[in-house]
């Protein structure tokens, strides 16, 4: 049994940085859309709209009567009196449409990505993990950027798999870091039963996690996978909703008796339509990932939201 009290390092000062680039506020400037594809509904209320102002414009008894006959019999229709019912759907679908658009001026955090987003960390702790071209190691640089990762979440769920020859969950979905770090911190090698490297033992692992999320995220840190592994994961996620991010671990520069493979990271990345990272010396690699899992969140989240829009509009249509 692994002693976590005895293997749980303190977090250095610095070493974590928790701030993400500012974003200063234009009160001045041009209104942000929070769901910009929104603005898109205007389109079809533009035809609707259109089509039955024809309606009402070619009534049947319109051609029926003279049109000099007309102004003198039709009372309340001039001016912009005329048709004013269409003229009040109009706008008040319009501002409908405004409203759900979500304007305003300051970019801030999405709701949607708040508390509801999740990321899986796959973290790989085999033996090549081991080697100090990025002292003190491989699987310790991996963990101060998990550390620097949890912090630019503010709090999001996240949750730990580690692997090697079998994979393990060593931390379920939590918000806590508190309750995560002392486990990220007892991870080594040892701790993995049977040895060796299959970072395709995650998947089913993967996606007991993500079961049941519409927006979720998983992060891949390794120093390389086989082939195998790269198959069984661009069929496992390819075409789903779950955005793959690759971080490969190691140095060009520092020679090691097990170079990591970097054209295995790339591929992996690119087979399942996913995003790959070098493991950068500052906080540009974890700023960006964090940046992605927002906007993944983001996306997922307007694509629910849309359909809840088209929805509500239609029908009201149908009311009129």
């Amino acid at each position: 049994m692994v002693n976590l009290v005895n293997l749980t390092r303190p977090i250095k000062q610095g070493e974590i940085s928790n701030e993400l680039p500012s974003r200063r506020a234009n009160y001045f400037s041009v209104p942000f859309y929070a769901l910009p594809i929104g603005c898109l509904l205007f389109v079809p209320l533009a035809l609707l709209l259109l089509l039955r102002w024809r309606r009402e414009s070619l009534a049947a008894w319109k051609t029926i009567i003279p049109e000099h006959l007309q102004k003198a019999l039709v009372i309340g229709e001039q001016g912009w009196k005329s048709q004013l019912p269409l003229k009040l759907l109009s706008a008040i679908l319009s501002l409908a449409i405004i409203v759900c658009a979500g304007p305003t001026w300051q970019r801030e955090a999405s709701p949607f990505g708040e508390d509801q987003g999740e990321l899986v960390i796959v973290l790989d702790t085999s033996q090549s993990m081991m080697q100090s071209d990025l002292p003190p190691s491989r699987l310790e640089r991996a963990k101060y950027k998990i550390r620097d990762l949890l912090q630019a979440r503010q709090g999001g769920k996240t949750s730990l798999i580690v692997f090697a020859g079998s994979a393990h969950t060593a931390m379920p979905m939590t918000e806590d870091n508190q309750v995560f770090l002392p486990f990220l911190n007892a991870i080594s090698p040892e701790v993995i039963p049977v040895q060796g490297k299959s970072a395709q033992a995650a998947i089913p692992q993967i996606q007991s996690q993500l079961k049941g999320s519409s927006s979720g995220s998983v992060l891949i840190i390794s120093d390389g996978v086989a082939s195998e592994a790269i198959e069984q994961y661009k069929t496992a996620f390819e075409d789903s909703n779950v955005l793959v991010m690759v971080m490969a671990v190691g140095s060009e520069r520092n020679q090691s008796s097990a170079a990591t493979d970097w054209d295995s990271l790339k591929q992996l990345a690119n087979d399942t339509g996913g995003r790959y990272y070098a493991l950068s010396i500052d906080n540009a690699d974890v700023e960006q990932i964090a940046i992605d899992v927002e906007r993944h969140m983001q996306i997922s989240g307007e694509s629910a939201m849309l359909g809840v829009i088209w929805a509500t509009i239609w029908s009201f249509l149908l009311c009129c």
